[in-house]
C-alpha cells in the first residue's frame, strides 16, 4: 500500500506521453513506427534496404515494440529501467525517445539481420530477439545510444517530417 500512490503517478505519466497509441485508429503507434523506419533509414540504410529486401515491414514487428514499449522483448529489471528513463524525460515526449532506443536495439543487431536472407528467420530474431542476457550495463549503454541517437538525428530531414 505504500507504494499504491507512486505506481498511480508513474503509470498515468507514462500513459499520458502516449495518449494517440491508445486511440480508435492507434495513429500514434502508427507514426512512432513510420518514424523509427526514417531514424533507421537515416543512421543505418543498408539495414533498411536489406530488410525490405527480404519483405519485412516495419510495421509486422516495430508495431508491437511501439505498443508495448518493448515489454515482451526485455525482463522486468530491464524495462523499469527503461520506463524509469522514460519517466526522467524532460519533454514528456516519452514516444520520441523510445523511437531512438528502438533504433539502436536495430542497431546492436545490424549485423546479424543483415546476414540473414530469409524472412521467416529474420522476423523470428525481431520477435523473439536476443535481450535475454542484457545486463544492468548493456541497458545502460543502450539507453545512452538511444539519447545519442536522439541528439544526432532527431533534426535530419528524413526523421524530422515524422513530428
Amino acid at each position: 500500500m505504500d507504494v499504491e500512490g507512486d505506481l498511480y503517478w508513474m503509470s498515468s505519466a507514462l500513459l499520458n506521453g502516449l495518449q494517440e497509441n491508445f486511440t480508435y485508429n492507434q495513429a500514434g503507434v502508427h507514426a512512432l513506427v513510420r518514424r523509427l523506419e526514417a531514424v533507421v533509414g537515416a543512421s543505418n540504410s543498408s539495414l533498411l534496404l536489406h530488410l525490405q529486401s527480404i519483405g519485412i515491414s516495419f510495421e509486422q514487428f516495430a508495431f508491437r515494440w511501439m505498443n508495448c514499449l518493448l515489454v515482451r522483448e526485455f525482463g522486468l529489471r530491464q524495462v523499469l529501467r527503461l520506463f524509469d528513463t522514460y519517466l526522467a524525460e524532460e519533454s514528456g515526449n516519452i514516444g520520441k525517445l523510445h523511437v531512438f532506443i528502438c533504433a539502436s536495439l536495430l542497431a546492436r543487431w545490424s549485423s546479424r539481420l543483415t546476414d540473414v536472407h530469409d524472412f521467416g528467420q529474420a522476423m523470428s530474431f525481431l520477435q523473439n530477439p536476443p535481450t535475454a542476457s542484457y545486463s544492468d550495463r548493456d541497458m545502460d549503454e543502450l539507453i545512452s545510444e538511444g539519447f545519442l541517437k536522439q541528439q544526432l538525428y532527431e533534426n535530419s530531414n528524413s526523421v524530422r517530417m515524422f513530428r
